[in-house]
């Protein structure tokens, strides 16, 4: 599947306050003419520790050094409601959880906040290129692994380098 298939975009307002939380928007767009089965953001996804990954990554003037990305260590089970189909046409925001699906926020991004005015770049990459299921799964033990795993098959392959987002930080 090309990598055109599917559009990973960020938006945020063009400047804030020093201090001030930065809220950077998150949207998958399906540009294909078929639906795509897609996995939102999970526990260990932006720290690169389960699939699918939400690598985000900010940038700042020169001597800020750039925060971790946040993880307790935990990984809760993969559950097929977390797998949402897109339709051809249509954007999903990967971040929001829903009553079925316990998606997370990137917290790397909710939980910034600038110490010193400037430029700052934000950046996400996200990824499906796993060698295999178990990277996928979290917790195991769970009683849908069979169904989850097949899943996990219709998914596609592809990595998306989301176009960065840049926020002018004021004094």
């Amino acid at each position: 599947m090309p990598k055109t298939m599917l559009v990973l975009s960020l938006s945020a307002p063009a400047s804030v306050a020093v201090g001030a939380p930065v809220s950077i928007r998150v949207a998958l767009e399906n540009r294909s003419g078929q639906a795509i089965w897609v996995v939102g953001v999970l526990d260990g996804s932006e720290a690169g520790a389960r699939f699918p990954h939400y690598l985000p990554t900010i940038s700042g003037p020169p001597g800020v050094p750039e925060p971790p990305p946040p993880w307790c260590g935990m990984l809760m089970p993969l559950r097929l409601q977390e797998f949402q189909l897109l339709q051809a046409g249509k954007q999903f925001d990967p971040t929001q959880a829903t009553a079925e699906a316990s998606f997370v926020p990137i917290t790397i991004f909710t939980n910034f906040r600038a110490s010193q005015p400037g430029r700052y770049s934000f950046h996400l990459t996200f990824s499906t290129l796993s060698q295999g299921d178990d990277a996928w799964l979290g917790a195991a033990g769970g009683s849908e692994e069979a169904a989850v795993r097949r899943r996990i098959a219709q998914v596609p392959r592809m990595q998306i380098v989301a176009q960065p987002v840049i926020v002018e930080v004021k004094a």
